[in-house]
């Protein structure tokens, strides 16, 4: 059995995923919902005393705005904790390499995993879609990596007693995948994603101030442990630089955000910059998922009288737009 910990806002999103997962899981599962609609509890406390109520031999910590699009994914993780030996913690999407002075997610270049992302492009009037991340097709296999995202972990119920969430070192939802990871990689145990599961996520999370002082505080306390790399080859030489860049995008997305909340658009060159970035990626992802070529030219158009993208640009989109619809996309097959 499975025991499945959710620390939940909202209990109509709740009964959606317990719906969802409950019916492509595959094992017997136990649900261990705690409410969190009036904001009593960290994910930290929520989710250590999840682990306190838990009875199954896996223990899935899951969030409410995911769902699985793997049958039987109940099934393939008792498979992985059976077959691979130490094996402590399985997540979707992971870092290769965590270095000592900065976080494992600056490192776009060794993330890995497989996912379908919702996204929102930051603007007044924002566009949705979902694209996917990783390998469009699934690998029967294990990745050893530094740490995994949050949205989605396992661990076997055997490490009850000798990990636990942290509830006293970082902000109530900051960390607290990260310094599970270490605790695990700390404990003997490897850390891995699985790439035969997939899941969808309706988020994209957001990284706040708190976040970069609770991340100070996980390096301070794993300075021992780190780095942990999982890779084979030197170490990158750049990694405060990396983090420096890290934080510069996530600072001007946050403080984007907040002038779209007012109602704003005197942005500045940076936030600019982090606005163009989603736009530029929405372009690239919606020539390929748009339903007609009249809607990712019209998106373009948008884009070029906003100001987003420049002509040469614009005309760059409306080509490879036209030439996906008409020749590449009546071939393609996911």
């Amino acid at each position: 059995m499975i025991s499945i910990v959710v620390c939940s806002r909202n209990e109509a999103d709740f009964q959606a995923l317990q719906e969802n997962m409950q019916a492509s899981a595959g094992v017997p599962c136990e649900w261990i919902r705690i409410d969190n609609s009036r904001g009593e509890h960290s994910i930290f406390s929520a989710y250590n005393e999840g682990m306190r109520r838990s009875t199954g031999d896996l223990l899935c910590f899951a969030h409410e705005d995911i769902r699985m699009h793997t049958q039987g994914w109940g099934k393939l993780c008792g498979q992985y904790f059976r077959e691979e030996p130490g094996l402590g913690l399985l997540g979707v999407i992971g870092g290769l390499y965590f270095p000592a002075d900065a976080d494992w997610r600056a490192f776009h270049a060794y993330r890995r995993g497989r996912l379908i992302q919702r996204f929102a492009t930051l603007e007044p009037s924002p566009r949705r879609f979902s694209f996917r991340l990783g390998p469009g097709r699934e690998q029967h296999r294990l990745t050893p990596v530094a740490a995994v995202d949050g949205m989605w972990m396992v661990i076997p119920a055997t490490l009850k007693g000798q990990i636990h969430f942290d509830e006293n070192n970082y902000s109530p939802f900051d960390l607290y995948d990260t310094d599970l990871a270490l605790q695990i990689h700390a404990a003997g145990y490897r850390v891995g994603i699985a790439g035969d599961i997939l899941i969808e996520h309706f988020s994209t999370g957001s990284f706040s101030p708190s976040y970069f002082d609770s991340l100070l505080r996980c390096l301070e306390k794993w300075n021992t442990l780190l780095p942990v790399d999982s890779r084979s080859g030197p170490a990158p030489t750049d990694s405060a630089a990396a983090m420096e860049d890290f934080r510069k995008v996530k600072s001007a997305e946050l403080s984007a955000r907040a002038r779209l909340a007012e109602g704003r658009k005197d942005f500045t060159s940076d936030e600019k910059a982090v606005i163009r970035t989603g736009v530029i990626l929405f372009h690239h992802i919606y020539e390929k998922t748009s339903p007609r070529i009249a809607d990712s030219l019209r998106e373009i158009d948008r884009s070029l009288a906003d100001g987003w993208i420049t002509r040469e640009e614009a005309r760059t989109f409306r080509t490879k737009t036209r030439l996906y619809h008409t020749l590449l996309k009546p071939f393609v097959h996911d």
